[in-house]
């Protein structure tokens, strides 16, 4: 398996006060990062404020605090990330925090994964047998995207919404394509199984394409 990032978000109900975020963090190993990322005053009583603040760093983890969306990021290499979100959950608990009780939904995403398989599209247009016929010219399937539902919105399929999407390398569509996920949790713990399971993922897909 070829390397690949992650974004790891971890959404809370509520605020979470910077300096004690940074503790927990440093508890778990990560080194704090001392940030210039600083707004400004265009008029008086209006600040621009810049997008989520990375305030810390493990390995090849960068940590992101988005402290208007309550949302805190992990992103880097599959494995590091991984590790570190471990470490992070544990230290949680060790500061007296129930993530559990505190968490209001978890984001997983994988970009751009590489996967590499022989005729690609002589193998999706085999299974999709769709045509658009447009200005004499008969359009068939390139790239995919599937989900596990109709629509992400809702209170029950916001939580639940699992959407893979594969997009063939134009310079080499019959050999190269590039995955990616996005998967919702509204539970730590299942999120982090199936963290732990997205090679065996890319495997089944790989294994489903070519049969």
């Amino acid at each position: 398996m070829t390397k690949y990032n992650v974004l790891f978000s971890m959404f809370f109900w509520l605020s979470f006060r910077e300096d004690i975020l940074i503790d927990i963090l440093e508890k778990a190993g990560f080194e704090k990062l001392i940030s210039d990322e600083a707004g400004y005053v265009i008029f008086p009583g209006i600040k621009v404020e810049p997008g989520p603040k990375t305030i810390a760093v493990y390995n090849g983890v960068k940590v992101k605090w988005n402290h208007h969306r309550f949302n805190l990021l992990f992103e880097g290499p599959y494995e590091e990330v991984l590790e570190s979100v471990k470490k992070v959950i544990e230290s949680f608990s060790n500061s007296d925090y129930k993530l559990e009780d505190i968490l209001h939904f978890i984001e997983v995403i994988v970009k751009d994964k590489r996967l590499t398989m022989d005729n690609y599209i002589k193998s999706i247009r085999r299974k999709i047998s769709f045509t658009l016929e447009i200005h004499d010219q008969k359009l068939r399937v390139f790239s995919l995207s599937l989900s596990n539902m109709e629509v992400p919105y809702s209170s029950m399929n916001f939580y639940q919404w699992f959407h893979i999407s594969l997009e063939p390398d134009v310079n080499s569509p019959n050999k190269v394509l590039y995955i990616k996920i996005v998967r919702r949790f509204n539970d730590f713990k299942t999120a982090i199984t199936f963290l732990e399971k997205l090679d065996e993922i890319f495997n089944s897909i790989s294994n489903q394409l070519i049969r």
